[in-house]
């Protein structure tokens, strides 16, 4: 977008951007909520659930920023997008029935494979989509609307799955369905 105006089919564009990194960074953060029971249930010592929860992710994540922005210039913002939310719907829903530490780390890393590409989709439909002399209003929204995701995964998704009894099975078959959405 080369105007100073903005046009509704570009914020259409860069929320649901910004929804996907909002989705990817609270996939990235939610196992903290869950750790004793997820350690319970697949039998973990604190080492294996650190590789789980974060090593894993991380290391897949950080390796495919590159390569994320070499497919998504390739192929694109939207069938990009696409195939990263696929990639986090299915590992979510995956994960959440695993009975062993091999599918669950395997789920773990498509989740971050799929959520390598939500930071570089949103920075791409922020230029592509948005007024430039608009980029760091937006940029900067984007990262605030991102680090809702982890304020989520914590103190509110504790609140209400203790009282409720909602178990991490659940909450990542949730999160498969609410990717898919």
């Amino acid at each position: 977008m080369h105007d100073n105006q903005l046009k509704i089919k570009g914020f259409f564009i860069w929320g649901i951007c910004a929804l996907f990194f909002l989705y990817e960074f609270f996939l990235r953060t939610v196992m903290g909520t869950y750790q004793h029971s997820l350690m319970q249930d697949l039998d973990l010592t604190s080492f294996q659930f650190s590789l789980l929860s974060t090593t894993i992710f991380l290391l897949i994540y950080g390796i495919m920023q590159i390569p994320a922005g070499i497919i998504i210039d390739n192929i694109g913002l939207k069938k990009s997008l696409l195939i990263a939310a696929i990639c986090c719907t299915t590992a979510s829903a995956g994960f959440s029935y695993s009975h062993s530490y091999f599918i669950a780390i395997s789920c773990r890393m498509l989740m971050g494979f799929g959520a390598s590409f939500g930071f570089i989709c949103l920075l791409i439909s922020v230029h592509d989509w948005m007024p430039h002399k608009y980029s760091a209003i937006f940029i900067g929204l984007s990262q605030f609307i991102g680090t809702l995701g982890p304020i989520l995964a914590a103190g509110p998704l504790d609140s209400i799955s203790g009282p409720t009894g909602l178990n991490w099975r659940f909450i990542f078959l949730c999160l498969g369905v609410i990717g898919v959405i």
